[in-house]
């Protein structure tokens, strides 16, 4: 049963009323996908333990795993739990007897502080610290930060190259990919650029064919025994932003139609108004009408902090905090290829001459 708190839509309904089975649901940030699958789990546990189909019967906490992707979201979706198991055995008390649902509801709220309620992340060490003797682990692993983990991975890469750069043909090629460098500010420089350009791929849906794809002017150039052409490079760097700065765009647009502004103030407020410049800027990117081809830089299309989770006070600031959550999620996906300043064609045109050789 769904208690009357809420109104739900046709599509809320469904998805709670559903059948014990795969469920997929594909919805925006702000449309009631955590309270929705909060009440399915809630009609999930809060069925008849007496009733003689086994179809009907309740499941347990014991058999649940919920995973999101912040401590905050995981936090919220245990807090919603609680609230709705302990307004059901409320209704159920008012019936004056004791029965084997409120034996049950009170069983999951003893369980709840115990339920797999968290990210994905501390659901996989949780798994592995269980299980990891089986792998050969030992049960006292740590996980590395993202400082260690870039630290490291800066310190094995460049001992790499430096072995590498001690061959003298290795030495010539690396100057020439860095002229006017010397040797170890070179190895530094080409560093960073491995990392950067890793990490980049990391996020990219499909890095093969993006490597592929930016690399066949350079294979057609080779066949042709010439250069090619800085339009071609360029054309391939606008190709690749389309696509992310595009969903980028659909990320940030509720906030300006699902939001009514006289409900935000503070932060809040703050971070949908600078939304509103972010989107002038994708949309200008974007339109095939403007006078000059144009790359944003990177300051120009990052969102602002978004506002705390423990400062929201109303339905608005939870979906602005919603909204925030997947255009963070929307802009890291390119922002590692955006230049520090924004960049015209003829700029990049000058810095490809001047790069190339």
């Amino acid at each position: 049963m769904a208690l009357p708190i809420r109104s739900w839509t046709p599509q809320q309904q469904a998805v709670i009323q559903a059948a014990p089975q795969t469920v997929l649901v594909n919805a925006g940030a702000g449309t009631g996908k955590t309270a929705s699958l909060i009440e399915r789990l809630l009609n999930l546990l809060d069925r008849d333990p007496s009733v003689p189909d086994p179809q009907e019967h309740p499941t347990s906490l014991q058999r649940v795993v919920l995973v999101t992707f912040t401590n905050a979201a995981a936090r919220e979706m245990r807090e919603r739990l609680s609230k709705g198991l302990r307004q059901r055995l409320e209704l159920c008390s008012q019936e004056g007897r004791e029965t084997t649902r409120q034996l049950h509801l009170r069983s999951e709220i003893a369980q709840l502080p115990r339920a797999s309620i968290s990210t994905l992340h501390s659901f996989c060490i949780t798994l592995l610290r269980q299980y990891g003797h089986l792998l050969g682990l030992a049960p006292d692993f740590e996980i590395l930060s993202e400082e260690e983990a870039h630290l490291l991975r800066t310190e094995m890469l460049a001992e790499a190259l430096e072995h590498w750069a001690n061959d003298e043909k290795s030495r010539r090629l690396l100057l020439g990919l860095l002229p006017g460098s010397q040797p170890e500010s070179a190895v530094k420089r080409l560093t960073t650029e491995i990392l950067q350009l890793h990490s980049f791929l990391e996020a990219h849906a499909q890095p093969g064919e993006f490597v592929a794809s930016a690399l066949n002017p350079f294979k057609q150039a080779d066949s042709e025994d010439c250069s090619p052409s800085t339009w071609e490079l360029w054309a391939q760097v606008v190709e690749y932003l389309r696509e992310p700065m595009g969903e980028y765009l659909t990320a940030l647009k509720p906030l300006q139609v699902s939001v009514p502004r006289s409900e935000l103030t503070g932060t809040f407020l703050t971070y949908v108004e600078h939304a509103d410049a972010i989107i002038g800027t994708v949309e200008e990117f974007l339109s095939e009408s403007a006078q000059e081809p144009f790359i944003p830089a990177k300051e120009d299309l990052a969102p602002i902090r978004k506002p705390g989770s423990n400062s929201i006070k109303n339905e608005s600031q939870k979906v602005v905090w919603d909204l925030a959550t997947e255009a963070k999620s929307a802009f890291d996906v390119f922002s590692k290829i955006l230049p520090r300043t924004s960049l015209s064609w003829r700029e990049f045109q000058k810095e490809a001459q001047r790069q190339l050789p």
